[in-house]
């Protein structure tokens, strides 16, 4: 199933607030079974590594991974779509940042 982008209205949205603790950004995944639609969040740590949380469950931790390719090839293999990401906008996180694996996922910064 693919998900369409978010209106332009959302995609260039500012919001004032910043990324807490270690946090550089966070992108939000969905799978659109035939029940509806699940949600995982990625989020990339300032040390490198990245962390695939379950909303569902409380934002409980269900895997970690060393790459933003690992958790990407182990998200894209479960057929998890990307819909957008969060980050704060400043020059230090928006380097770090990898391309978008889908360019029509919108780029909310925060």
């Amino acid at each position: 199933m693919e998900l369409s982008p978010r209106p332009k209205s959302l995609e260039s949205q500012r919001v004032g607030a910043q990324m807490y603790g270690d946090v550089k950004w966070i992108e939000v995944y969905a799978d659109g079974a035939d029940l509806g639609f699940y949600l995982l969040t990625l989020r990339a740590l300032k040390a490198g590594t990245f962390e695939l949380l379950d909303p569902q469950r409380g934002g409980e931790v269900i895997e970690k991974f060393s790459s933003y390719d690992d958790a990407t090839h182990w998200l894209t293999e479960d057929e998890y779509q990307l819909v957008g990401r969060l980050q704060d906008g400043s020059e230090e996180d928006a380097a770090a940042t990898p391309p978008d694996p889908d360019p029509r996922a919108p780029n909310i910064e925060r």
